[in-house]
């Protein structure tokens, strides 16, 4: 679902630093061979362009960007929600199993052909639920980061937040201004 497969038609050729500084270049892409938008960016490991590129989800072997972002964290959301939901059921199992040990001892038999101790049950699922709960905290934590980038992003792209940016132009002329007061005041002084 969070996949967007490369255009059709579309045959990257290799890249030459000889000829080109950067890979695009006024919203050209050199690799590509097609115009860009302005925060589009060629991903090395997909070997084509991505229309505003968050990064590269090595699970998933796509690129995350403007067509598919809502979707991967639409993917998140529900893989923490799932993690959570089975994290609730085998906490509950656990409680099952301390409470009545015998139901659950008969219950396990039916389960392989052959007979396994108890303590061999709650090991592995111990471990198990021990790696559950690991690959859960890192879920939960990519999502709260992805939450944390939006949130910054939408401060550095309010003007109100970035009062002090200013072009090389706008550097240059203020730069000039203050050597043509300090001129003046030397003169007077």
């Amino acid at each position: 679902m969070c996949m967007v497969l490369q255009p059709l038609g579309i045959k990257p050729v290799a890249f030459d630093p000889t000829r080109h500084e950067h890979v695009i270049e006024g919203g050209f892409c050199n690799i590509c061979q097609i115009h860009v938008k302005e925060k589009t960016k060629h991903c090395r490991r997909c070997n084509f362009c991505v229309e505003v590129f968050d990064h590269h989800c090595i699970w998933l072997n796509n690129c995350i960007g403007k067509k598919n972002y809502r979707l991967f964290v639409l993917l998140l959301c529900s893989i923490v929600l799932l993690a959570g939901g089975e994290t609730v059921l085998g906490l509950l199992q656990v409680l099952f199993w301390i409470s009545e040990p015998d139901t659950m001892s008969h219950r396990a038999a039916h389960i392989l052909p052959f007979d396994v101790p108890m303590w061999v049950y709650l090991l592995t699922s111990f471990a198990t639920f021990s790696a559950h709960l690991a690959i859960t905290a890192t879920t939960a934590h990519l999502l709260q980061f992805h939450a944390k980038l939006c949130e910054w992003s939408r401060q550095l792209t309010s003007p109100k937040s970035r009062p002090f940016v200013y072009s090389r132009n706008s550097v240059a002329a203020h730069q000039a201004s203050l050597t043509v007061r300090s001129v003046v005041h030397s003169d007077r002084g």
